[in-house]
């Protein structure tokens, strides 16, 4: 114990009589650390957010195998299978976002039709939309945003219901507000 004292002693010795390394070194530690928190915070709100839903504890998630996605197929056949009292489907997107003149890159959700009724978030304003609204052929098609979203970008305004946007070049209706 004596000996670990006494180094210790002398180490703070040594660093005193060089204050810019003991500056430097901080510095360093603290700006790569902050970074990274940065990054991975970021990191995981994008890649590793679920949708938040109500009685989680009903909610079982089915990772979708070695291929890394879920095709329609695989849907239907997990939703007819009866296993389930019902089966939505979700995947995180990329999306451009256009309106007017302007474009912003937005994370978004393509979910089945029924996914509204299946998490049991209650949609703050207006209604989900049915399977024939969610037909990949309809045009324009139906997106439905999120409040938070709605406040930060449209200003809460309600003259985005039945309005359309553009996501990636295609036309949605924005019929609902989540």
């Amino acid at each position: 114990m004596d000996t670990f004292l006494s180094d210790l002693r002398r180490a703070l010795r040594l660093l005193r009589t060089s204050p810019g390394l003991v500056l430097v070194s901080v510095l360093s530690l603290g700006l790569g650390l902050g970074v990274n928190l940065t990054l991975f915070t970021a990191i995981r709100a994008v890649f590793f957010r679920e949708p938040t839903m109500a009685n989680r504890e009903r909610v079982v998630g089915v990772p979708p195998g070695n291929s890394n996605q879920f095709s329609y197929l695989n849907y239907r056949d997990l939703r007819d299978s009866g296993i389930f009292e019902t089966v939505a489907e979700y995947r995180q997107v990329r999306l451009n976002l256009r309106t007017g003149d302007e474009v912003e890159r937005v994370d978004g959700l393509a979910v089945t039709p029924n996914f509204f009724e299946a998490v049991r978030v209650p949609l703050a304003l207006g209604r989900a939309f049915g399977t024939v609204e969610a037909a990949p052929e309809r045009e324009p098609r139906v997106a439905v945003i999120t409040d938070a979203f709605w406040r930060r970008r449209f200003n809460a305004s309600l003259a985005i219901v039945g309005r359309e946007v553009t996501l990636n070049g295609e036309s949605f209706t924005v019929p609902v507000l989540a």
